[in-house]
């Protein structure tokens, strides 16, 4: 009896150890998916001569993702610069911190957007707006 009670313990327990030893492959990324930059939170720089002139001069009024007001029901603006080796920083204003994530998935286009000064439709289905968070 005691053999086939340790049977019974002993043959999940293999079974798992040869399951969990089995690879996982990444989710495929595409070039477009990568962010190609990093997002710095604004209190770090240093220049604040440089902040202030980039806030009086950013060309929206609202969120780049939601399209929100910036400083509207959502809190405080959440400013950011995008910083890209080799090029220069960039500010980034966004409603609230939710939207980050956004962003860097399609960094590049938005920052296109934010260059021409005009934000496209909301980047977030509806269904996504801020009514979720």
């Amino acid at each position: 009896m005691n053999f086939t009670r340790s049977l019974a313990l002993i043959v999940p327990i293999l079974a798992f150890a040869a399951c969990s030893k089995q690879e996982v492959a990444a989710p495929a990324t595409t070039a477009a998916s990568v962010a190609r930059g990093t997002l710095v939170p604004i209190a770090s720089i240093a220049d604040t001569a440089w902040v202030a002139a980039a806030q009086a001069a950013y060309p929206l009024t609202t969120c780049i993702i939601s399209t929100d007001t910036l400083g509207g029901m959502m809190g405080p603006v959440q400013d950011y610069v995008y910083r890209v080796e080799g090029e220069p920083d960039r500010l980034v204003r966004f409603c609230c911190k939710d939207c980050l994530p956004d962003f860097m998935r399609n960094a590049d286009a938005l920052m296109a957007q934010i260059a021409s000064g005009t934000a496209a439709a909301p980047a977030m289905p509806a269904a996504m707006n801020h009514d979720a968070h």
